[in-house]
């Protein structure tokens, strides 16, 4: 079977030109008061169109929101915020969460699902973070309503947060609608650990399914440390993610967790290195063949980062490296495209040269293997396109890509987007 693309086939383009595509800000953050700032996670759509999201900071008490983006008469966008954190504060935390920083995933309902870096227990670990739950109106005109599903740390022992510290990433459902996340800290070596939160009679409950750092050998953690990744279920049940750092060379992993009858098992797939890309900030995409793909945020030929694919039939490893010209530091997870042009990303960093040589880029990888920009941020004056995109992109049954970027925009707070290639 033909894969979509290849890496051993893939071929640099560093041309300052991007492809012919057409770029628009739908909203830039900033202008209006509590609307919130700094975007650093993708979004959601749901079935009319509308497009959700977060912002890890701003809102009227500073530690941001969730977005609501809706497509207007007049052929422009209205944001809605629909909740602002911190609006349960208490004892020098914030008992409903604060700062979220990944993107929401949704129920059929319409309920939407997340975390929050920081907030929640008062038990020894206010800086936790929480999962939370955002429920649409019962009427028109209500507001929604978050539900905290669980505050880490709330297992605080001999200073540890054994349940966790730090969700960093978006949740994922099973098919009995429990979630499954990452902590990048706690745990019982403080490493990172993967978690489930399950339904019960009495609320949610959380169980860690895996402690990082449960092999260690030297100064170094073989199964992996600080996990920022979301983590991708398989037909079979197995979930896959990354660990950030350590692992062999300690770049990071590629790892895989297989449920058995007492305790989940982890299985190192791969291991990152300087020479080839590491540190994965992000979850897997996996492809139709089975292969997992992905970015790694540093490393590589000229030390800008690279993308990796992972064969499963083989196992072997190929990566291919930015040069800063089209991208430095990848950040998002792939995007497959539905339409069979390739697959998309953003990078933090590089694209334009001169002021504006940090403000990142969105690329493509067409099915023939070629790496392209397809739009270089910071290309408008003062950066009014935006700058410095963390996020996911996400796509439309039109193929037209939307993403967040965390900075620039009219006022300097980010800027929701859309590409049509």
């Amino acid at each position: 079977m033909k894969r979509l693309w290849t890496f051993a086939a893939l071929i640099i383009l560093a041309s300052s030109c991007s492809l012919a595509q057409q770029y628009k800000v739908l909203y830039s953050f900033g202008g209006v008061s509590g609307d919130g700032a700094g975007p650093l996670a993708g979004l959601v759509r749901d079935s009319a169109g509308n497009l959700y999201g977060t912002t890890y900071s701003g809102g009227p008490y500073l530690d941001g929101t969730v977005f609501e983006l809706s497509p207007n008469a007049t052929g422009g966008w209205t944001e809605t915020v629909l909740y602002s954190f911190c609006a349960d504060y208490s004892n020098f935390v914030c008992l409903d969460g604060a700062h979220p920083g990944a993107a929401l995933i949704m129920d059929s309902a319409g309920n939407l699902y997340g975390t929050t870096e920081s907030g929640g227990s008062t038990n020894g670990g206010g800086s936790a973070g929480v999962a939370f739950e955002l429920s649409p109106p019962s009427q028109q005109g209500g507001a929604w309503k978050e539900t905290v599903l669980y505050k880490f740390c709330s297992n605080n022992a001999n200073n540890l947060c054994l349940d966790g510290y730090r969700p960093l990433a978006s949740l994922a459902f099973d098919k009995s609608g429990n979630l499954y996340g990452t902590t990048v800290e706690g745990g019982a070596e403080d490493d990172g650990t993967a978690f489930e939160l399950s339904h019960s009679q009495s609320g949610w409950i959380e169980t860690v399914l895996y402690n990082f750092c449960s092999n260690p050998q030297g100064n170094n953690c073989l199964d992996g440390i600080f996990p920022e990744s979301s983590l991708l279920f398989d037909a079979a049940g197995n979930l896959y993610g990354t660990a950030n750092q350590d692992g062999l060379h300690s770049g990071g992993v590629l790892f895989k967790l297989t449920p058995g009858a007492n305790a989940w098992t982890e299985t190192v797939l791969a291991n990152f290195t300087q020479a080839g890309g590491r540190y994965p900030s992000t979850g897997p995409t996996m492809d139709a063949q089975g292969n997992l793909d992905g970015p790694l945020s540093m490393g590589g030929a000229h030390s800008d980062g690279a993308l990796y694919q992972w064969n499963h039939t083989t196992g072997k490893l190929l990566e291919v490296s930015f040069n800063g010209s089209n991208g430095e530091g990848p950040a998002g997870a792939v995007l497959i495209d539905n339409l069979g042009r390739g697959y998309y990303g953003t990078a933090l960093q590089g694209g334009n040269t001169g002021g504006s040589g940090t403000a990142g880029v969105v690329y493509r990888v067409t099915p023939k293997g070629a790496l392209s920009t397809l739009y270089k941020f910071c290309s408008q004056t003062n950066c009014t396109d935006g700058m410095n995109p963390y996020g996911n992109l996400i796509e439309d049954s039109q193929g037209n890509l939307y993403g967040t970027a965390s900075g620039g925009g009219t006022y300097g707070g980010g800027v929701v987007y859309e590409v049509t290639p």
